[in-house]
């Protein structure tokens, strides 16, 4: 499917702003208190998310994307429900006519978990360039903003370098063309952030947004200009840098799906366990586009065609991954945890040492691992301790101790 290079300029949007119901103002926040207590890793979130960025570098060297200026700012800093960030984009040579113009209120909900919640402006056209002014926003309260539900984006801190985060699910509403809801996932860091954007109809089948990966947004100085972009945000790397993102939105899946946090891991082997995604409802079955994930792009044997699409998922449920089934082979690439075994159970002092959940065993030289806290790696076979001719595999017969806690059945 070839997206329309127009579709993709309006498209592309930084933590997915992209409702269009009409909905009631929300309750004015509360009124902060005269001293609040600082939160070291939501201001670096907060100062990381702050700055102007551009994608110049990514459009010149793919002309798929184009040359983008986003620009955040903070605003309202006397409060202490925050922070929040006046967010504007626009076509580096429009910078006068942003066709996109947000607040974000980030919030740390707990842990290592934060949410950038998305509001629309009541009046977009008076704000535009107020990222300028000293004190931006200063005629606007947050009462007077209307919420975008289910454009939440939930990001977790993966390591002192790194917040990552999607939407959830497909309740993003969105009318943009034959839209009916949007999806956003996102990585920020020091040094800039990717954001992949996209629209999707009716029958799941995206309508805007990049097709090959996402829009790669770096800071920055105003000494120097844009930085280039760093290799690893190269969107054009191929196979092993789907997967990685692929695990790593998985990951955050089971996270938000309470796993580890409010309740166990869930208590499935293998397939089984990649699978209760879906049969807990947090990859939508209905949606082929989310239910891709569980395919690696460099596994030539599966793929959502061939397990039947979106059909063969409706039976995917909880009671039935409890029971041995050779057809679930087909319906994921991955090799899940063991965690139905008392000897592969994530337990609280495994947690702590970032055990692996999942892995992509369709390279030869080495392996795509998963880990607990949201975050994913590429492991070559020296790592994962295997030799040069040991067969990369998971479960017992594996000669790796990382492979070995995981199951491809």
């Amino acid at each position: 499917m070839r997206i329309p290079r127009a579709s993709v300029v309006v498209a592309v949007v930084l933590l997915s702003g992209l409702s269009a119901r009409a909905e009631p103002p929300p309750a004015a926040p509360p009124a902060p208190p005269a001293s609040p207590e600082r939160d070291p890793d939501l201001e670096r979130l907060a100062t990381w998310m702050t700055g102007t960025f551009t994608s110049a570098a990514q459009s010149q060297a793919d002309p798929d994307y184009r040359d983008i200026r986003l620009t955040m700012a903070p605003i309202w800093k006397d409060r202490s429900d925050g922070p929040w960030l006046y967010v504007e984009q626009a076509m580096t040579q429009a910078l006068e006519k942003p066709y996109r113009q947000r607040v974000y209120q980030v919030v740390h909900t707990g842990g290592t978990l934060f949410e950038s919640r998305v509001f629309a402006l009541p009046e977009p056209a008076k704000a535009v360039g107020a990222w300028k002014a000293a004190a931006p926003l200063a005629d606007v309260t947050p009462e007077q903003l209307k919420p975008l539900e289910g454009c939440t984006v939930v990001m977790r801190r993966i390591d002192d370098a790194t917040f990552r985060g999607a939407t959830l699910g497909s309740a993003c509403e969105n009318a943009f063309g034959k839209a009916v809801y949007a999806t956003s996932e996102v990585t920020v860091t020091a040094d800039g952030l990717r954001s992949w954007d996209r629209g999707y109809d009716a029958e799941h089948k995206q309508v805007w947004g990049a097709e090959k990966g996402p829009y790669v947004f770096v800071r920055m100085d105003p000494a120097e200009g844009a930085k280039p972009v760093p290799e690893a945000f190269d969107p054009l790397k191929g196979k092993r840098i789907k997967s990685l993102d692929n695990l790593r939105v998985m990951g955050i899946y089971f996270i938000a799906g309470g796993a580890g946090l409010e309740r166990p891991w869930p208590k499935y082997s293998g397939k089984a366990f990649v699978l209760w995604l879906v049969a807990s409802n947090k990859i939508d079955r209905r949606d082929a586009r989310q239910l891709e994930i569980l395919f690696s792009p460099a596994d030539d044997v599966r793929s959502l065609e061939k397990a039947g699409g979106v059909e063969a998922y409706a039976k995917v449920t909880l009671e039935a991954l409890k029971q041995a089934d050779p057809a679930r082979g087909g319906l994921t690439s991955y090799a899940g945890r063991r965690n139905a075994e008392r000897e592969h159970v994530l337990t609280a002092a495994e947690q702590s040492r970032g055990a692996a959940i999942l892995a992509d065993l369709s390279f030869p030289d080495g392996a795509v691992v998963g880990f607990v806290g949201g975050s994913a790696k590429w492991m070559t076979r020296e790592e994962l301790g295997l030799g040069p001719n040991d067969p990369i595999v998971a479960g017992e017969a594996s000669k790796s101790p990382i492979l070995r806690q995981l199951s491809s059945d």
